[in-house]
């Protein structure tokens, strides 16, 4: 380390770690057998002691069996190399953001995030376990790159929660959301708004091999008389049912 006067210092080993929060100096195996759960949420629960943390999944598929929380401090950015596979039912798989405090100011970054179901959310009389892919929860002026979403009744589910504050002002890039119920659905309650987001690309999909096309949405919009939604802006999304 170079300092203002032009000396240099040794850095630590724990400065170093402290650069980044990687999830596999936490136990995480990523290999699509262990449970990571818990694993993950301590390199979490560590990252939100530091100021701006960078929390990285490596390459692999990381197994797990209950909601993943990212709400890191203020200017987090997170990053998923790996995928992560959920066997949630009724529950969100990986939630940015908090339903219990209001974490609108936050402005985190996230990129790369890929998750899936182990096994497709519907059976073949079109039942679900109402589970969530992604749910993104009071988010405002965050930057959100989502790569894959598949499995789920909800894939990517927006919201703003009453009492919590709004989701708006973000930047979200969609790439493959694919045989999910539903796709994308824009949320708010009570209070809470869903507003002025722009949501960039997206394939949307469901395949052939869906077990069923009954009431399946690519993206949903509930607009309410009480706390109804405006200026979301959707550019270039690919709609591309076989429904």
């Amino acid at each position: 380390l170079v300092t203002a006067t032009g000396s240099t210092e040794a850095r630590t080993v724990a400065d170093r770690f402290a650069d980044a929060v990687n999830v596999l100096n936490f136990g995480a195996v990523g290999d699509g057998v262990a449970d990571d759960t818990a694993a993950i949420q301590d390199a979490i629960t560590h990252a939100k002691t530091l100021t701006c943390p960078t929390l990285v999944l490596p390459g692999g598929a990381y197994l797990a069996s209950d909601t993943l929380t990212f709400d890191l401090p203020d200017g987090s950015t997170i990053v998923f190399i790996g995928k992560i596979v959920s066997t949630v039912s009724a529950k969100p798989a990986v939630r940015i953001g908090n339903v219990d405090v209001d974490v609108s100011t936050l402005k985190l970054r996230v990129e790369g995030l890929k998750v899936s179901r182990s096994s497709v959310d519907m059976d073949a009389g079109g039942t679900t376990s109402n589970s969530t892919g992604v749910s993104l929860s009071s988010l405002a002026l965050c930057y959100i790159d989502i790569r894959e979403v598949w499995g789920f009744t909800d894939g990517v589910f927006c919201q703003g929660l009453a009492a919590n504050g709004g989701f708006s002002y973000n930047e979200i890039h969609l790439g493959q959301l694919h045989d999910n119920k539903r796709n994308l659905s824009l949320y708010a309650s009570g209070v809470g708004y869903c507003n002025e987001n722009n949501l960039f690309g997206g394939s949307f999909n469901h395949s052939s091999n869906y077990p069923n096309y009954t009431d399946t949405v690519n993206i949903q919009i509930n607009h309410f008389a009480s706390n109804w939604l405006n200026n979301n802006r959707f550019f270039g999304p690919s709609l591309e049912g076989n429904d």
